[in-house]
């Protein structure tokens, strides 16, 4: 038999689960701070617009910021990481002699 103690999850958590959790909440706090900074900016600050112009950039933007991955994926269907750019346009093979 073993000797070793086995702690369940009801008398530990893992040793980074307290620095895990307050990493995030202050991602999660700093977004939504900088989100309606943002719009207040675009309100008040840099545009002097209403309020539907500072709400539309603003989807606009986060449109955009989910959009691209989708349309970069799209575009570059065979890539799979950086290394993959140079070659030919169906995804296989090498790239093509400058010959």
């Amino acid at each position: 038999m073993s000797t070793a103690k086995q702690v369940t999850t009801s008398e530990s958590h893992p040793s980074g689960l307290f620095l895990l959790f307050f990493v995030e909440m202050w991602e999660r706090f700093s977004f939504y701070g900088m989100r309606a900074l943002l719009t207040f900016y675009l309100i008040k600050g840099f545009l002097k617009a209403d309020d539907g112009k500072a709400y539309a950039i603003y989807g606009a933007y986060g449109a955009l910021v989910y959009a691209t991955p989708y349309l970069g994926g799209i575009s570059l269907p065979g890539c799979t990481h950086l290394g993959d750019l140079g070659r030919t346009a169906d995804g296989r093979g090498s790239p093509p002699d400058d010959h």
